[in-house]
C-alpha cells in the first residue's frame, strides 16, 4: 500500500495546544476543502515527489523521492528525526485513511506518539485510526471563510473524536463574526466544556496577524461563556520564520 505525501520533516509545531513542541510532519497530499487562507497549497494536489528535509525547521537541505510511498518508505524516513512525536498533517490525512490504519500501529509500536492534525469533515474515516491518536487536532471551518456551513458535520466529528484527546482550532479572520465563535463554543460545549479551543488569527504573508488584538480578546470572552479553556494562539512557526 502507498500513499502520496508532499514533504517529511521535522520542526516546529507551530498551531494549537502542542505548539512550540519539535515534531517530525509527515505531509499528505490531497484536501476535500480549499480554504482561501491556506497556508499549505502545494499539498492540496498529489506531487510527484516527496521531498524529505534533512536539516530540522530548513528548506533548503533535502532529499526528493518519487512518490507514492510505501509505509516502509515513510517509517524509514521518520526513524532519521530525533523526537517521538508524529504529526500526521495536510491537506487533508484522513483520505489516506486505509494507509494510515496501516502506518499509525507500526509508529506507536516504535514509541511515537501521534497528532492527527484534520479538517474535521471525514467522520467515517476516524474510526480506524482512532484508537492510535494522542492528541487530535480537529479544525472547525466558519461559514464566512469557506462560504459553507459545516457545523453539523464538525459536530458528529467531535462526538467522535472526544474519546482521544482533543482540541478544537478555528482560523479567526477579519470577517469572522461573532455568532460563529458563539456556535463554535456551543457545539464544543455540548461534546464537553473542558474541551479547549483554540482561535488562532489568520497571518499575512509577512507572518503579521490580520486580526485586531481587540476582536481577538471580545470572541475570546463570548467563547469563555460556554468553555473553560479558550486559548488565542497565533502560528508560532511563522513568527519563528521556520515551516
Amino acid at each position: 500500500m502507498k500513499a502520496y505525501l508532499s514533504e517529511i520533516t521535522e520542526s516546529i509545531q507551530g498551531e494549537g495546544t502542542l505548539a512550540g513542541s519539535r515534531q517530525i510532519f509527515l505531509r499528505f497530499c490531497g484536501c476535500n476543502l480549499r480554504c482561501p487562507y491556506c497556508d499549505t497549497v502545494g499539498s492540496l494536489s498529489k506531487t510527484p515527489s516527496c521531498k524529505i528535509f534533512l536539516k530540522p525547521g530548513s528548506k533548503n537541505d533535502f532529499r526528493e523521492y518519487a512518490n507514492p510511498l510505501s509505509i516502509s518508505d515513510v517509517v524509514k524516513a521518520t526513524a532519521n528525526f530525533d523526537t517521538r512525536w508524529v504529526s500526521l498533517t495536510g491537506g487533508e490525512p484522513l483520505l489516506w485513511a486505509d494507509y494510515l490504519k496501516r502506518l499509525a500501529p507500526i509508529l506507536v509500536s516504535k514509541g511515537y506518539r501521534i497528532l492527527l492534525e484534520t479538517n474535521g469533515t471525514l467522520v467515517e474515516n476516524l474510526v480506524d485510526i482512532l484508537e492510535f491518536t494522542a492528541v487530535i487536532s480537529m479544525d472547525f471551518k466558519l461559514p464566512s471563510a469557506i462560504g459553507i456551513d459545516l457545523f453539523p458535520v464538525h459536530k458528529r466529528f467531535l462526538e467522535l473524536a472526544a474519546c482521544r484527546p482533543v482540541y478544537v482550532k478555528v482560523v479567526v479572520t477579519p470577517s469572522t463574526e461573532p455568532w460563529e465563535i458563539g456556535e463554535v463554543a456551543r457545539i464544543i460545549a455540548g461534546v464537553d466544556a473542558t474541551i479547549p479551543l483554540v482561535l488562532q488569527p489568520v497571518s499575512l504573508v509577512t507572518s503579521q496577524v490580520a486580526v485586531q488584538a481587540e476582536k481577538l480578546f471580545d470572541l475570546q470572552l463570548d467563547a469563555l461563556k460556554h468553555l473553560e479553556d479558550v486559548r488565542v494562539i497565533p502560528q508560532i512557526h511563522k513568527c519563528l520564520r521556520v515551516t
